[in-house]
C-alpha cells in the first residue's frame, strides 16, 4: 500500500493532497474509486501516475508534462487526431454527447467510469488524458 511505501498517514494525504477525508476513507475502506480530479490530486501528492495509484500498472514510469493540459484539451486533441466529432465519440462510447460538452463548459472531468471508457477508446493512459504527462502510454 502506498501509505506504507511512502511512510504517510491518512492525515498527511488529506492535508497534502487537499482532499476530503471521507473520500479517502471510502477509497481505503470500501474500494470506492474517487473522481478523476481527486485521483489526480492524490497522484500529484505521491508524484506517481494515476494508473499506478489504481494498480493498473505494476511499475511507475510517470514523467510529468512540461505544460499541463486540461482534460477537455486532451480529449479534443485525441478526437481531432482520430478525425471524429464529439457526437461520434459519444455514440461510439455509448454516452450522451452532453457529457462531453459539459466537461468543456464546466472545465470538469466526467465520472471515473466514463473517463476510463475514453482512455480505452483512445488507447491512452489516465495521466495522458488528464494532461499530467505528454506520453500516451
Amino acid at each position: 500500500m502506498l501509505m506504507e511505501e511512502f511512510d504517510r498517514t491518512r492525515k498527511d494525504i488529506v492535508v497534502g493532497a487537499k482532499i476530503n477525508s471521507s473520500t479517502l476513507a471510502n477509497a481505503l475502506n470500501y474500494g470506492i474509486i474517487p473522481t478523476p480530479k481527486t485521483l489526480c490530486k492524490i497522484a500529484d501528492f505521491f508524484e506517481i501516475s494515476v494508473d499506478y495509484l489504481l494498480g493498473d500498472v505494476d511499475t511507475d514510469n510517470y514523467i510529468p508534462a512540461l505544460e499541463r493540459k486540461s482534460f477537455y484539451e486532451r480529449l479534443s486533441s485525441l478526437a481531432q487526431e482520430k478525425r471524429i466529432t464529439f457526437y461520434k465519440l459519444a455514440h461510439d462510447c455509448g454516452i450522451d454527447k452532453t457529457i462531453i460538452y459539459n466537461c468543456h463548459a464546466r472545465n470538469s472531468v466526467p465520472s471515473y467510469d466514463i473517463f476510463k471508457i475514453f482512455c480505452s477508446y483512445f488507447n491512452v493512459s489516465a495521466d495522458y488524458l488528464l494532461g499530467r504527462t505528454d506520453f500516451k502510454h
